[in-house]
């Protein structure tokens, strides 16, 4: 039996779904050494950008920030690299983007605030997702949005715990609720209930959770 047919034949079967933990490889300690360091400086450099900027907090480079003042950010948040965070119409004391403890943003992700977006602890952001409190107005066909600097715009809030799958989408005016899931790909419209599954475009609700029984179970 050659090499590659042993492989083949050892190898766990796929189809059949499972939960299992995933565990991170640890860096060497000269490389947590440097990272620590790092983390140090960016911080440093972030808390006299930024309204808040928690403990224990990261923003990996590279990183584009718009309307630092209007922009706090918890404890122990990870924002990967090639994020892009937004905040205008800037306000003494006033925070447009907030996000709350523990919350984690992996790459490419966009948040736009005009007016509030408000994101909880321990929220999963996967990649590339997009959220935005305001559109361009474009109410009349003869005025160019990119000349005329408007926006409708309505606050937007996601809950503690929700995970938004890769390249969700939130739009303006929507609450999404405490452990809801945003299925990859979804185009939030409307607001979602705390502890359902919603997939789509527009996003439907599919699953919600039992909170007594504790699974999931079908949408009505």
């Amino acid at each position: 039996m050659n090499e590659t047919h042993d492989i083949q034949m050892h190898a766990p079967l796929c189809g059949t779904p499972r939960i299992v933990t995933i565990e991170h490889e640890r860096p060497a300690a000269i490389q947590r050494l440097a990272r620590r360091v790092r983390g140090i400086i960016r911080s440093w450099r972030w808390r006299r950008r930024l309204a808040a900027f928690g403990r224990g907090a990261g923003i990996d480079a590279p990183a584009l920030v718009t309307g630092g003042r209007g922009i706090a950010i918890g404890d122990d948040v990870r924002i990967w690299s090639g994020s892009r965070l937004e905040a205008f119409n800037l306000r003494d004391g006033c925070v447009r983007l907030s996000i709350g403890d523990g919350t984690v943003i992996q790459p490419g992700a966009h948040i736009g605030a005009v007016e509030s977006v408000r994101i909880g602890r321990g929220v999963l952001m996967a990649s590339g997702v997009y959220i935005t409190d305001h559109d361009h107005d474009f109410t009349n066909p003869r005025e160019p949005v990119i000349a005329n600097r408007r926006a409708v715009a309505a606050p937007v809030e996601i809950g503690d715990h929700a995970w938004l799958g890769e390249r969700a989408m939130v739009l303006k005016g929507v609450r999404i609720g405490e452990g809801a899931v945003i299925g990859a790909g979804s185009v939030v419209t409307r607001s979602i209930p705390p502890f359902a599954v919603a997939i789509g475009a527009p996003a439907r609700v599919v699953r919600t959770q039992d909170r007594a029984a504790g699974p999931w179970r079908v949408a009505a």
